[in-house]
């Protein structure tokens, strides 16, 4: 993707530390043909990094306790009304396989960042070993 106005001011990358993930940067994400995503360059740039985030947990399946969830920029009162566009969703995997109770109160998570790649049957975004706060 080209250098645009949105990303002016973005801190630089921290290797070794935490980065925020702004909702913002995730939505430029762009699905090309073949459902291949366009990853912005500061997302390709935390892939593998350490990424925090604040969201609302969206249950995967039917169960009030889970390891994975999505997480949303905002709470969604019909799944099937007020679904997300596919950048507006990230699929976190707790770390150690740490069970939470889905909350409609905002949390954030940290963890690591992996992007889709080649398969087209995974999330845009996931956060491995994560944990909430």
């Amino acid at each position: 993707l080209k250098q645009e106005s949105w990303n002016i001011g973005l801190p630089k990358v921290n290797v070794e530390g935490w980065n925020a993930l702004p909702w913002f940067v995730l939505s430029q994400t762009q699905i090309g043909k073949k459902g291949v995503p366009a990853y912005p360059e500061y997302i390709r740039q935390l892939e593998g990094k350490k990424v925090t985030l604040d969201g609302f947990m969206q249950p995967v399946g039917e169960d009030s306790e889970s390891n994975v969830f999505l997480l949303l920029e905002n709470p969604v009162g019909c799944w099937y009304c007020e679904m997300p566009a596919l950048n507006g969703m990230v699929y976190v995997e707790m770390a150690n396989e740490k069970i939470l109770r889905i909350s409609r109160e905002q949390i954030r998570i940290r963890g690591m960042l992996q992007l889709r790649g080649s398969d087209p049957e995974k999330f845009l975004f996931t956060i491995q070993a994560a944990i909430a706060e």
